[in-house]
């Protein structure tokens, strides 16, 4: 797919998550996501296979954690369906999230004070409808935090055209969520994480969207040899392959390259774009 990119080897930080702050000064924006499943990683599959309304959900806030973080769910329609795949999300301020997913609370109970701000009741109505479908989706299938991706990204684009635009994410980290009880005042973990459960990703994602043919400087750069491409390239997929190898039957088709995946074996390694690699076999499935 001439509109995607690939992965692009220009990192080499080892940074802790937690040490990473948002620089002021720089172009890259500092973007943290929690991700849900449940134990056995339907989320995960359903996405891996690319499944038909398959979903995922994620908290995610921008810099460093405070008073809001956005809720998400994205929803994957295959070509023969007539709708595209989306993302959709809502703010809710931080001390919310714990009631709201443990369905003590809902967006109703905050939709008076929402109208006072001056939101309008066309975007109340519609998150509301979201923050439910959401709600029922990780009450039905008992989904909890499992992965979280911490990164800087920076955004290409020029102002007077949207034709490409380009996002760089360095600094990779990638790590397994601790499991917090009902009883703890927080939802997420916020402090330091064990080094078995947090993963430097040794490389840049570099992602090229466009929305006609490629100018002749993307083919370069496309072609050039510094990019490993890596078609639907996941980050939480990426993870979940690294964390809860027991819990998967299958793999991404790029986990097994030796140079996308520095805990891959040589003997091991394959690539093939498009196809899926059996957890325990090790072997493609086209």
């Amino acid at each position: 797919n001439a509109r995607e990119g690939g992965t692009q080897i220009n990192s080499n930080s080892r940074s802790s998550f937690s040490h990473i702050k948002l620089i002021q000064h720089s172009d890259a924006s500092l973007i943290t996501s929690v991700y849900f499943d449940n134990d056995n990683c339907q989320q995960y599959h359903n996405r891996l296979t690319r499944e038909e309304g398959a979903t995922l959900i994620r908290v995610r806030w921008y810099g460093n954690y405070g008073r809001n973080v956005f809720i998400e769910q994205k929803t994957h329609h295959e070509a023969w369906v007539d709708q595209v795949s989306v993302k959709e999300r809502f703010q809710m301020e931080s001390e919310h999230v714990k009631g709201y997913l443990l369905g003590t609370k809902t967006y109703k109970d905050w939709i008076p004070k929402l109208r006072a701000k001056g939101v309008s009741n066309e975007t109340l109505a519609s998150n509301w409808a979201l923050a439910n479908e959401i709600a029922k989706n990780i009450q039905t299938h008992d989904l909890h935090p499992v992965i979280r991706t911490v990164y800087l990204r920076t955004a290409f684009q020029l102002t007077s055209s949207n034709n490409v635009r380009i996002s760089l994410d360095t600094k990779i980290q990638f790590i397994k969520e601790i499991v917090k009880s009902n009883s703890d005042p927080e939802w997420v973990h916020l402090g330091k994480v064990p080094s078995s459960s947090e993963l430097t990703f040794p490389l840049g994602v570099l992602e090229i969207k466009l929305h006609d043919a490629p100018p002749a400087w993307v083919t370069d750069l496309i072609t050039s040899g510094y990019l490993i491409r890596a078609d639907h390239f996941s980050k939480f997929q990426h993870a979940m392959a690294i964390f809860y190898p027991r819990n998967i039957s299958l793999r991404p088709h790029w986990f097994d390259n030796p140079i996308v995946n520095i805990n891959a074996s040589g003997s091991h390694a394959w690539y093939t774009v498009g196809a899926l690699t059996h957890a325990q076999t090790h072997k493609p499935i086209h």
